[in-house]
């Protein structure tokens, strides 16, 4: 009797041992699993927020590269005209993932209109392992994820492994971690934006538009890979089966060119499907996009350039075909998803900053975290001393000195203020990593998702970041009387 009791609770020893260890593995592989968490372009999020949609609930998919992501806005066609929409990029998409994710959207929607964005038809097909991952490392296992994982791998068992446990595919990625992967969760990245991301940045750029829109030409230049070809085929053909409309979608970017857009202009007339390219001089007048304006960056646009876009995009969809307006609905995702996308482009759109002390209006608003530093001789009007306090200084600021405040959130994490040198590195609550440094040089202020550093000899550097999207609002540059720089 005492040796089955010793026996059993051996077992149970063994078993509860193998499941630690099954559970170590796995939080191991979560933490080496890449996030594709830049601010801007999140993978893994947009797949995360598809798979939550309510089971057949959008008339229109939209997929491609990272373009869609910033270029077609689902919660501006709901509002604008009531259509049920989800647009899913992945950074630099290859178009084997856009007949893959065709495929894994059938399994749970039945859109009657399909957008394929045809940017990666002009992509090397050697793409960067990190690309392919994008768009396979996905919450749902199914037949769709190991048919693209075959077809990705070649077959080999070996290298599919690493696709399916992370910690076989990651294990070599120990020495990149950082504490964004020691934080991730699943909620982390979630959002309603329905694949969309809110980006306020504007394109530094001189030149005009008239060297970027295209027309026809007898000079093409062709699609040269065949594989490309043969995906958007049996794109075509899924759709004719599903008994799906099948459109094919230029979004603007400054280097398209005549050749690019006659040979896919022709493509899509061989295949038989509608072609819209918004860089086509008679769609782009009518879109009225500014490079200066519309732009964040050469090939991306803005929040105020997708607004425009999609807004021709519905307009098209609505006169061409015939959806139930979704607006009309008692209870609709999409409503709730709008109300929440609405919510963030307020707190993530900045009001116009001319000096100092119009940040007061809205800095001390918990929403919102923030790194300063101050350096050299400042002169702080009361308001601009009012202001620091409702930003939560505690110290009494002196002019002369170099100063510091981070606060995420409600929080102040660091206020210093010294005669020589200040350096601080952490992360802001949103997780950006942030490294400030104060020196005999000027303020060098560096972060991770800035777009170029800012060094003075004196004023005031001010990076924001709403902890809502989290994304950086905006970074600010005072002159030693703290007007805008």
């Amino acid at each position: 009797m005492k040796t089955e009791i010793k026996n059993k609770n051996k077992i149970i020893s063994a078993l509860l041992s193998l499941v630690l260890v099954l559970i170590s593995i796995s939080a191991a592989g979560e933490v080496l699993q890449n996030k594709f968490s830049d601010k801007f372009f999140l993978d893994r999020q947009n797949i995360w927020n598809f798979y939550d949609l309510p089971k057949n609930s959008i008339d229109v998919f939209v997929t491609g590269s990272s373009q869609i992501i910033s270029g077609v806005s689902s919660p501006e066609l709901y509002n604008e005209y009531g259509i049920a929409a989800y647009a899913l990029g992945t950074c630099s998409q290859p178009v084997r993932a856009g007949r893959y994710w065709l495929s894994e959207m059938l399994r749970t929607q039945s859109p009657k209109v399909f957008v394929y964005e045809v940017s990666a038809l002009y992509y090397d097909d050697k793409n960067p392992v990190s690309h392919a991952r994008a768009f396979t490392d996905m919450k749902n296992t199914s037949k769709n994820k190991y048919q693209a994982l075959k077809e990705l791998t070649d077959g080999d068992t070996e290298e599919m492994l690493g696709y399916y446990w992370e910690i076989y595919g990651y294990h070599s990625r120990w020495n990149e971690l950082d504490k964004a992967d020691f934080t991730f969760t699943d909620n982390i990245y979630r959002d309603s934006h329905l694949g969309f991301s809110i980006i306020n940045t504007a394109y530094e750029n001189n030149n005009t538009r008239d060297n970027y829109v295209v027309s026809y030409t007898k000079e093409k230049k062709e699609v040269t890979e065949e594989v490309y070809l043969q995906y958007l085929s049996e794109m075509k053909e899924i759709c004719d089966q599903e008994g799906i409309t099948m459109i094919l979608l230029k979004t603007p970017r400054t280097d398209w060119t005549n050749e690019e857009y006659s040979a896919i202009k022709d493509l899509a007339d061989s295949m038989g499907v509608e072609y819209i390219d918004m860089n086509f001089a008679e769609n782009f007048d009518r879109l009225g996009l500014g490079y200066k304006s519309d732009f964040m960056d050469f090939k991306h646009l803005n929040l105020y350039g997708a607004r425009k876009v999609t807004s021709y995009l519905g307009k098209y969809l609505s006169e061409n075909f015939t959806f139930e307006d979704e607006r009309l609905k008692k209870r609709s995702y999409f409503k709730d998803a709008y109300e929440e996308y609405t919510e963030a482009v307020k707190t993530s759109t900045m009001p116009s900053i001319q000096k100092f002390s119009d940040l007061a209006e809205f800095i001390g608003d918990e929403k919102y975290s923030f790194t300063l530093s101050k350096k050299g001789n400042v002169e702080f009007s009361e308001k601009d001393l009012e202001t620091l306090l409702i930003m939560g200084a505690k110290k009494s600021i002196t002019e002369k000195k170099n100063y510091v405040l981070i606060r995420n959130g409600s929080k102040v994490k660091h206020e210093h203020q010294s005669n020589g040198s200040i350096a601080l590195r952490g992360f802001t609550l949103g997780g950006d990593y942030y490294r400030g440094i104060i020196d005999k040089d000027g303020i060098q202020a560096k972060f991770q998702d800035a777009s170029k550093n800012s060094k003075i000899a004196s004023g005031v550097v001010l990076s924001v970041y709403d902890n809502t999207t989290k994304l950086k609002v905006g970074t600010f540059v005072f002159d030693a009387v703290l007007n805008i720089v």
